[in-house]
């Protein structure tokens, strides 16, 4: 089997293209495809799908992929093991929005102070796409936030294509690794003005009725908005937001408050407003890193915040 058409299939599949590939792969387009073409003949069917938007991975493609990275992945650790110095791969990462960037500045200088890794490509992405980028091969790992909530407090739904949605998640999730790096509450961020800012703890029936900002590029902020209705507090919105940073400063100028996680809080909120605990809101905010391929388990087993 030829090293280069794996390599050839790889990049078409992580440029999402067969020009983009040739590009990166220092070949002519037709050289490309002949070389992709060679390997479907080699395996036995076909690899990818090609359309007007690009190409996407066929069943037996999807197969071939990890097997595809890692032969490549040994090849070149063989290839660097007598050179003086080791090879230097580059890992694509997918982040979600709601990441804070601390959270993705010191993620980022762990992997690379690995050494292993010389560059980090970094795709922005909605906190549910990741599962499709690892499925089709658009990124090596995937980090994201979502919401976890205690059993006090579930969240539970009759609805058939939901309960469908999440066993479907569920079995393409058996595929992927996982580590939860960072767990930590949800809470009020409050102008310091208000009367209630002096408490530790706030309660449901505080919340009834206040000004309420939303951080809209935050799953797990909707999710806790709906929560408090469920417990008859009913904020109004006054303004939907997808920055952080403008959601402290409406609650500093006295805007209204806003759900958010204790480290947002403590990143961006300033001398004008306090950050509590709602008591009967129990909700906690992970900060999740998924990967598929076998190659990344070392590098990510040993990370840690």
């Amino acid at each position: 089997m030829n090293v280069t058409h794996l390599r050839f299939f790889l990049a078409a599949v992580e440029e999402g293209g067969m020009t983009a590939a040739a590009r990166r792969c220092f070949v002519t387009q037709p050289t490309l495809s002949a070389g992709i073409a060679a390997l479907e003949q080699e395996i036995g069917g076909r690899l990818l799908e090609r359309s007007r938007r690009g190409v996407s991975l066929t069943s037996l493609g999807e197969q071939v992929l990890e097997p595809a990275r890692q032969i490549v992945h040994r090849v070149n650790a063989l290839r660097a093991a007598g050179s003086a110095e080791p090879a230097r791969q580059y890992l694509r990462l997918a982040a979600a929005r709601a990441v804070p960037g601390n959270f993705l500045s010191a993620f980022i200088g762990g992997v690379l102070a690995n050494g292993q890794i010389g560059e980090c490509r970094i795709l922005e992405m909605e906190p549910d796409e990741g599962g499709g980028l690892l499925a089709r091969g658009r990124a090596d790992a995937v980090l994201t936030t979502r919401l976890a909530l205690d059993a006090r407090a579930p969240v539970q739904s009759s609805n058939k294509n939901a309960a469908e949605k999440r066993a479907a998640e569920s079995a393409e999730q058996e595929k992927t690794r996982e580590r939860c790096l960072v767990r930590e509450p949800h809470g009020l961020a409050v102008p310091a003005s208000t009367p209630f800012a002096k408490k530790k703890m706030l309660t449901l029936a505080e919340v009834d009725g206040q000004p309420m900002i939303v951080r809209m590029h935050s799953e797990e902020t909707r999710a806790a908005t709906e929560l408090l209705r469920r417990g008859h507090a009913n904020p109004f919105v006054v303004a939907r937001v997808t920055s952080d940073e403008w959601a402290a400063g409406l609650v500093a100028a006295g805007a209204g408050v806003c759900l958010m996680p204790e480290s947002v809080a403590r990143a961006h909120l300033g001398k004008g407003a306090v950050w509590r605990r709602v008591d009967g809101v129990d909700l906690m905010r992970e900060i999740v890193l998924s990967w598929r391929d076998p190659i990344w388990d070392e590098l990510f087993a040993a990370f840690s915040f």
